[in-house]
């Protein structure tokens, strides 16, 4: 297994809080995630992402992040799966 690491630095890290185009989302961390991906052409394995969204999920891909709503739930949302499947190990998210 490769060992990936994925570090921001706080300006990193601020300009991830910034691009969220959920903030409202955000209010509600055990329903929110931030994929941070370590490499940023990742974003691209992300096109068909938002077409699993049900219901009121939704879900946003940036050039360094993904963010996912998980209305129902972290667990039992699709998204979180299928974008670790399309992305790999080389991706990290936080609520």
């Amino acid at each position: 297994m490769a060992d990936h690491g994925i570090i921001c630095g706080v300006r990193h890290h601020e300009s991830l809080l910034t691009a969220n185009p959920f903030p409202e989302a955000a209010l509600d961390a055990s329903r929110f995630l931030v994929a941070v991906f370590a490499n940023a052409a990742d974003s691209a394995k992300l096109t068909g992402l938002a077409s699993l969204a049900r219901g009121e999920e939704r879900c946003a891909t940036g050039s360094r992040a993904a963010y996912l709503w998980c209305v129902e739930g972290i667990l039992a949302s699709k998204l979180p799966d299928a974008l670790t499947k399309a992305v790999g190990e080389a991706v990290t998210m936080r609520n």
